[in-house]
Formats: C-alpha cells, sequence, structure tokens
C-alpha cells in the first residue's frame, strides 16, 4: 500500500490524512482522564493485588531510591533506566498512600519534569527510530493516564505540549517526507 511503502510513488496531497477530519474527530472527545490502560473502577483491584506481592513493592521502592538521572551510562541504558524510574514511581504512586505515596509524587515529578524540560528526546540522533522518543513517550503517557488527578492543570498541558513537540510532530514530518518521495 502507498502509505506503507516509502519507495511508493508520489501521491498527491488528497490522498494524504485528512488532518480536518482528524482535528474535528480530536474535538469530538471530552477533554478529561483518558485511562488508556484501566478504568477507576480497576484501580482498587490493581492495588489490593500489587500490595500482596512484597517483591514487586520491594522493586517500586527501590526506585525511589535511585538517583533520577544515572550518569555515566551509555545513552540507551540511562534513557532505559529513567524510563523504568518513571514508570515504577508513577505506579507506586498509583497504589500506595501516606508517605510511600507522597514519596513517590514527588519522585513521579523530578523524574517527569526531566522529561519535560528536554529539547529532544532523540538523545541518540544517530539512530533514524523513534525507538527513545517512543520509550520515554510510553512512560510519559502512563504516569499522565495512572497520575492525571494528582496532576496540576499546567502540568498536564506541560505534558501534552511534550508529547506533540517529541513524538507527535516528527512523526507528521516523517510522514510529510514519505509522501515527497
Amino acid at each position: 500500500m502507498p502509505f506503507d511503502n516509502p519507495r511508493s510513488p508520489k501521491l498527491d496531497e488528497a490522498s494524504g490524512p485528512d488532518l480536518g477530519l482528524v482535528e474535528a474527530a480530536v474535538a469530538e472527545f471530552e477533554s478529561r482522564h483518558p485511562y488508556l490502560l484501566f478504568d477507576r473502577r480497576a484501580i482498587a483491584h490493581i492495588r489490593k493485588r500489587a500490595i500482596r506481592h512484597p517483591k514487586l513493592l520491594a522493586r517500586l521502592e527501590k526506585s525511589l531510591c535511585s538517583k533520577s538521572s544515572p550518569v555515566g551510562l551509555d545513552v540507551r541504558t540511562r534513557i532505559k533506566r529513567q524510563s523504568r524510574r518513571l514508570l515504577h514511581t508513577s505506579f507506586l504512586a498509583l497504589i500506595s498512600d501516606g508517605t510511600t505515596r507522597e514519596d513517590a509524587l514527588r519522585a513521579m515529578r523530578t523524574a517527569l519534569s526531566e522529561f519535560v524540560s528536554e529539547t529532544s528526546w532523540k538523545a541518540r540522533p544517530v539512530i533514524k527510530s523513534f525507538l527513545d522518543c517512543a520509550e520515554i513517550a510510553v512512560a510519559v503517557s502512563l504516569t499522565y493516564d495512572w497520575l492525571y488527578d494528582e496532576l496540576s492543570v499546567e502540568e498536564r498541558q506541560s505534558i501534552e505540549e511534550s508529547l506533540f513537540r517529541h513524538v507527535l510532530d516528527p512523526a507528521l514530518a516523517a510522514y510529510d517526507d514519505r509522501l515527497l518521495l
């Protein structure tokens, strides 16, 4: 199919995505909690199951003690660890209460602010894939989903802008480049 193959014949503008239609569809969505993986009702069940697993809790709590930006690691390993730390602290904040929850929320906000303030999520410019961006985007998106109610309007807006800037805009540009081939 023409849209699957970058070597396909040049397509005219009319055969590209109808962005007006996409914008209209997006406008129909209510701007509220997205619930990407599970809804509010599932959280209580997930919490009950998670707190019964000491190994899981120990691993999640270990993320609270780890450095937010590991120094001396190769770029790929650093990205993986930062993304994992964000996921762990976010999930811990979701399932915990009391001081553990507060500590996890603080660690989550620190890790999240590091990603959101980055000028680029493409840390390895030599790599032509979106692997680094995608890994960070998944961690940031799940954090946004799981802790939506804990995030301020400004934090949500900052996350949304980062996802557009680092992932969606470059993906659209890559799609447009393919149309020019």
